[in-house]
């Protein structure tokens, strides 16, 4: 539970920007490093240039993680062959946690029409020799065709298929497939 009382989260708490500058020197794009907490602890991720110290420790998603997993507990993802979609999926951390929790008779269909991330999500499952995730190089919309797809420049956390939600200066537009 993340109620702002965990001392271990609460230590690790600064601003993005001191974060940042404090880790940039020690940022190498092409290395793995090891997730020290949380439900992926143990694997080894690529991220993008704009990682947090906070996501590289483990401590991203933890509430939407938790709800999940709680979920899963419950019985919910409980079937002979289940299968979860991850619509924008990044770099692949929810791809991640999924493959983990429905286990090898379990199938994840990754859609992530942008470049950059979809590379860092590719190498991050081979990385952790995960088997059970399709990665389509797709986005996904309410009609069939192709659109413009937005990227900013300078992090890939805002990309979108709407303008308004990626808007960011010096944003460039990619046009991907579309699939309903």
């Amino acid at each position: 539970k993340d109620d702002g009382n965990n001392p271990v989260s609460n230590m690790i708490r600064p601003s993005r920007f001191l974060g940042a500058r404090f880790f940039r020197p020690f940022y190498h794009p092409q290395r793995f490093y090891p997730v020290l907490f949380g439900p992926l602890r143990g694997l080894g991720l690529r991220f993008g240039p704009q990682v947090t110290v906070r996501e590289l420790l483990g401590f991203w998603e933890r509430n939407n993680f938790a709800a999940i997993i709680r979920l899963r507990d419950a019985g919910f993802l409980v079937c002979p062959h289940p299968v979860m979609y991850d619509i924008g999926a990044n770099f692949g951390l929810y791809s991640l946690l999924f493959s983990s929790l429905l286990g090898p008779q379990g199938r994840v269909f990754a859609f992530e029409p942008g470049d950059a991330p979809r590379a860092l999500m590719i190498d991050n499952l081979e990385h952790n020799k995960v088997g059970n995730v399709l990665v389509e190089n797709l986005a996904c919309s309410n009609t069939a065709g192709t659109a413009e797809f937005h990227i900013s420049k300078d992090h890939h956390h805002t990309a979108s298929l709407r303008l308004e939600r990626a808007k960011r200066p010096n944003t460039e537009l990619q046009t991907v497939r579309v699939r309903t």
